[in-house]
Formats: structure tokens, C-alpha cells, sequence
């Protein structure tokens, strides 16, 4: 499985989803302005290629729309399809 070459994995929050704009190849330390986790970079986008792979194995999705998983600290599952609101189940 393979992600999309413009997937920003370097540039979604691992923890909430959260997009930023840019991050300079410089940074090497991802922070996140909406939940304000401190992460490694790599690791950051390590995880959210693990979320990637793991939302799609769990279907498949018409047009190319992504389902984006993360854990909450509180055990909860937050789910953001394209198009959608995000929900926690």
C-alpha cells in the first residue's frame, strides 16, 4: 500500500488531524498549534502514515477520499472522512 506523493504526513498533527500550511525541511520538530503536541518530525509522520494504513485497511474509499484515524489520550477513536465533520465514537 502506498501513500498519496502529496499526503501531508509531515504536516498533519498525528495527535488531532490538524493541517498546517507549511513546515520548513529546517524543522525538525513537529509542534501543533491546535493541541499543542511536541513531536519528532519523522516519527510524526511515521505515525500518520501508520493511521493512513490503517484507516484503509479497513475499506475501501470511492474518489480517492481519505479516512483519517487517530487515538485520543482517552481511548476514544476520532474519525475524519473527507467531506465530513469529525466525530469521536
Amino acid at each position: 500500500m502506498t501513500a498519496d506523493r502529496f499526503y501531508p504526513s509531515s504536516k498533519r498533527c498525528s495527535q488531532c488531524g490538524n493541517v498546517k500550511d507549511q513546515i520548513s525541511l529546517r524543522e525538525r520538530t513537529y509542534e501543533c498549534p491546535v493541541c499543542g503536541l511536541v513531536i519528532d518530525r519523522n516519527l510524526n509522520a511515521a505515525l500518520n502514515l501508520e493511521q493512513l494504513i490503517t484507516a484503509r485497511s479497513a475499506g475501501s474509499y470511492a474518489c480517492g477520499e481519505e479516512k483519517f484515524m487517530s487515538t485520543l489520550k482517552s481511548g476514544q477513536v476520532l474519525f475524519h472522512e473527507a467531506g465530513t465533520e469529525r466525530q469521536t465514537i
